[in-house]
């Protein structure tokens, strides 16, 4: 690699390193609690941010919101979250996101609804997303679904409409099952077996 390469790159790393260090700080300070080792990037926003607690190394990337419409909207991430760049997450009906979990870029996940009036006061619709769950690019979670089983994956542009069980691959518009995510790859199947 050139001097000049480095140089150039290596001083825009280092750029973001700081920024998102101090966004994390700025952060963190608001937030209901924050763990220990999470990072929140530059350009994330947090409407509510005494409503939100991060477990231990999430990481929000730049262009993530967490925002509700209801006074008490509240979201809270396990360990070892992953929100990638320019996911939604509406925390109007509360949202709970188990450990160990991948949210895709560009993804939505709704927790309220308004009905027929998109005038009228939004009902909260709660909603959990289990552990070990990876969601794709551009998915979106519709209000009527409510649960995430542990293990689940929901293919990239999936609309998914209804509740997904465990260990089940979601896919399509609307989203339906098209497989099971094999026991020997997925921890939260291993982890549900030997409890059994």
């Amino acid at each position: 690699m050139s001097l000049l390469y480095l140089l150039t790159y290596g001083a825009r790393a280092l750029g973001r390193r700081v920024a998102d260090r101090v966004s994390t700080l700025t952060h963190a300070s608001a937030l209901k609690r924050c763990g220990k080792g999470s990072i929140i990037a530059r350009g994330v926003y947090i409407r509510d941010p005494r409503n939100v607690a991060l477990g231990k190394r999430c990481f929000l990337q730049k262009g993530v919101t967490i925002a509700g419409e209801l006074r008490d909207s509240r979201c809270e991430l396990g360990n070892n979250v992953q929100v990638n760049s320019r996911v939604n997450l509406d925390s109007s009906g509360g949202l709970i996101i188990g450990d160990n979990t991948l949210i895709s870029s560009d993804s939505i996940v709704y927790t309220h609804d308004h009905g027929y009036d998109p005038r009228s006061v939004p009902m909260a619709i709660p909603k959990v997303i289990g552990r070990d769950v990876w969601i794709g690019t551009r998915a979106i979670i519709l209000p009527s679904c409510r649960v995430i089983g542990d293990g689940a994956i929901v293919a990239a542009g999936a609309v998914v409409a209804r509740d997904v069980p465990p260990a089940a691959i979601m896919a399509g518009c609307p989203a339906r099952q098209v497989g099971t995510v094999p026991q020997e790859t997925n921890p939260a199947a291993q982890a549900a077996s030997q409890t059994a």
